[in-house]
């Protein structure tokens, strides 16, 4: 089992140390979070980097559903190891909150797995639904 980068650590001390400091667009933190700095409450600034290739329609409804949700932003990582379990990585080429090249490291460094690159942006399961379950279903 390959050993978890930042075991015991949060994420924001690991992008502080400089583990993830190229994993956020530039640009992006700048609209993601609230007043409090909390990252699960997104501001509607956001609806361009989440859903660029989205229809207006489609982006308003998704940003609508979103809900507030558990972050790991500052709680501490458990792991010392990653769990058995396959791995696949899919990088969304035209993501505009996570940078493709750092995913693309991250894939292959820390998951030791060659990532399946497909065009698009940060929400392929809105815009490219299809493409993303052909992908899903092909390395099932």
């Amino acid at each position: 089992m390959q050993r978890c980068v930042g075991g015991g650590q949060s994420l924001e001390q690991d992008y502080e140390a400089g583990i993830n400091s190229g994993l956020i667009i530039p640009g992006f933190e700048k609209v993601k979070t609230d007043e409090e700095n909390n990252f699960s409450s997104l501001k509607k600034e956001t609806i361009p980097f989440l859903y660029d290739d989205c229809s207006v329609e489609l982006q308003e409804w998704a940003f609508n559903k979103l809900r507030k949700q558990h972050s790991y932003w500052q709680e501490e990582n458990p792991q010392d190891e990653w769990p058995e379990a396959s791995v696949l990585a899919i990088i969304c080429t035209e993501d505009k909150v996570i940078d493709p090249a750092w995913s693309e490291q991250i894939a292959r460094d820390w998951l030791e797995v060659t990532p399946i690159m497909l065009p698009g942006g940060h929400s392929p399961f809105l815009s490219r639904p299809k493409e993303l379950a052909e992908v899903l279903m092909n390395d099932a």
